[in-house]
């Protein structure tokens, strides 16, 4: 049940990403394709001088890389799960590596003292 909830929040956090990210890249599209058009950053004041239709390529340009942007953080975020769960993983390995030596510990005591006493 437990690796059934971590897939559904990884799904949940992923659908997060991808429209953070694509809720970034759609006001920010025609800078992105002014950059890219340009080949390097823009100045202050870029579209001042542009037209509706300069800005319209521009905007359809920086929504070219949408499926990239899509697919990095697809790449990204199921590294950083993935790495969560080794650690996740790691600490139940030694929560439950320390109960058992404990346990074991308890028991060989108790045994002792039973011993003690029956002599």
């Amino acid at each position: 049940m437990l690796h059934l909830l971590s897939n559904v929040l990884y799904a949940h956090r992923l659908c997060q990403s991808v429209y953070a990210i694509q809720a970034l890249l759609t006001p920010l599209a025609p800078l992105v394709g002014a950059e890219s058009s340009l080949g390097k950053a823009v100045s202050p004041g870029w579209a001042d001088n542009a037209s509706a239709e300069q800005l319209e390529e521009w905007r359809k340009k920086g929504l070219e890389i949408q499926d990239e942007l899509v697919k990095v953080t697809q790449e990204v975020t199921a590294k950083e799960y993935g790495k969560l769960m080794r650690k996740a993983s790691c600490i139940c390995q030694s929560i439950n590596h320390t109960h058992s030596t404990t346990e074991a510990t308890r028991i060989a005591t108790r045994g002792f003292y039973r011993r003690i006493s029956a002599c």
